[in-house]
Parts: C-alpha cells; structure tokens; sequence
C-alpha cells in the first residue's frame, strides 16, 4: 500500500517520468501480490525472491567466498556514487522524498513514513476505478459495525515478533464501547484463535468472526467503514486508520502504540484527532 501511494505521488512530482512497480514475494513469508491486477503491464514488473530470502545465511556465506574484498569494496563506491548523484535512492520519509531527483531509476525502501494526503487517497481511488477492482473505498461509517484487526498469523511462530497482548486489546474493547449494540467482528489471519483468546480473557465479550469469505481488500473496507475500529501491529490496520482519519474524520479509531511512529509520519496533526493510542 505504501509502495502504491508513492507510485501515485511520484507521478505526480514528475509528471513527464515513467514509473514501474516492482513487486517482491521476499519476506519472512511469501508476499502475494494483491496490488498487481491495478497496474498496466508497463507499470508492473516482478521478483520471485522468496525461495532467496529463506536462504539468506547460505547466501552470505557462498557470497563471501566467491566475492573478494576488492569487488566488494568496487561495489560499494559505484552504490554512494549513484546514491550520491540521485541516480538511486530511498524514500521512506518525507525528507527523503523532498530530496528525491527528476532523473532517480531505482527507488527502495519500506516507504512507511511518508506522508499521506488525501490528494493521493483519490488517486489510489481513481486507478482502483479504472482497473475494475473490487477495491472501492465507501466514504460512509455503518453505525451497526464495530471491527477489530487481531493480526496472529505468523506472528504466533516467530521468534523476532510476537503478536500484541490480548489483555491490552480487550481493555481497549471496552474502553471504546465496542461490541455493546451488536457484536464485534473480528478480522484476523487465523480467526478462530483470535475469538478463543478474546473470550478465554473475557467470556462476556460479544464477538463473531470472519468465515474466511472476506479477501484483503473486503477485509480493509470493512475497517475502514466501521463505527469503531480496533487495530493491531499490522500495516492493514494502519491503512485502515488512514482511510479513516482522512475520509470519516471523526469515526473513533484504535491501534496499537507499538506502530504510532508510523501513523503520525503518515498523517498530519489535525487529521489525528480521533486516533487513539492504546
């Protein structure tokens, strides 16, 4: 989603460059590449790298054997060169876009504190619209949905992360209100786990999951329609919060404190009002 807000932002800081995205599988697991079916084939282009990332450590330590330090080092001052020169470079934040050059061919990075306004949420809009997605951002709170984003998954095995407290999230389920008219739906990787953790901390607490039928970006909308909305450490989560600080305005939003550098890099002060941290 960052990486398809900068694609937006860019062509519109250079309007005369063509731009392409390039989508990576790489990662702790395998990246499907939702946003692909929104770009033309000139706009799109892809890495199968996943199977590399999983073997990272054998390829550093083939890479030091068959790599000397002289080419290493060769390597190394052709990359500050072309950095140097703006040829290649990051655009994570908002200053590394403003330094960003009309004649950049490579640009890298996570992207995810770049400022999002909501000239570029149309646009997202606009490409969305014209690709005949079923992605479409309805910009009207349903008063009968409330909508927590439990992210589990993955985050249940690996040693580097760890999903965030169940106990914080129903204290913030009920500080909030939510679930209090209707029940609460809860959006997550692995739903049934979710529902069992929620009501193994409280029994009372009202709750239904997901039957699986919802895709990424059915998942997204119903967040960011939702009367209340409770977030986790997840990128979904934050795009949620954009869309609705930046569209519902005063739609009452929770997420996680672990991800609110992201959120008040991507968002500006007026547009946090209803955002609270938990």
């Amino acid at each position: 989603m960052y990486a398809w807000a900068l694609f937006e932002r860019l062509q519109n800081k250079f309007p005369d460059r063509k731009f392409k995205l390039v989508f990576h599988t790489g990662g702790v697991t395998k990246r499907l590449p939702d946003l692909e079916p929104l770009f033309m084939k000139n706009e799109k282009d892809f890495v199968q790298d996943f199977e590399r990332s999983k073997n990272t450590a054998l390829g550093k330590s083939q890479n030091r054997k068959l790599t000397s330090s002289i080419k290493k080092t060769i390597i190394k001052v052709i990359k500050q060169i072309l950095a140097k020169t703006g040829f290649v470079a990051s655009a994570n934040n908002e200053l590394e876009f403003s330094k960003l050059k009309p004649w950049v061919i490579s640009i890298r990075g996570h992207y995810s504190e770049i400022r999002i306004d909501l000239g570029t949420i149309i646009l997202m809009e606009t490409r969305a619209e014209i690709s005949g997605s079923n992605f479409r951002i309805i910009r009207k709170q349903n008063e009968e949905l409330d909508v927590l984003h439990y992210r589990l998954g993955d985050l249940l095995s690996l040693a580097e992360k760890s999903p965030i407290e169940t106990k914080r999230i129903v204290k913030t389920i009920q500080e909030a209100k939510a679930g209090i008219t209707h029940d609460l739906w809860v959006l997550s990787d692995s739903p049934s786990h979710a529902v069992e953790l929620l009501q193994r901390e409280d029994s009372e607490i009202r709750v239904k999951s997901d039957d699986g039928s919802l895709d990424a970006w059915q998942s997204l909308m119903a967040m960011s329609n939702a009367n209340i909305f409770i977030g986790t450490s997840s990128k979904l989560s934050i795009w949620a919060i954009i869309f609705r600080a930046l569209l519902l305005e005063e739609a009452p939003s929770y997420i996680s404190k672990e991800v609110k550098h992201h959120v008040v890099a991507n968002l500006a002060e007026p547009e946090l009002s209803a955002v609270h941290f938990y």
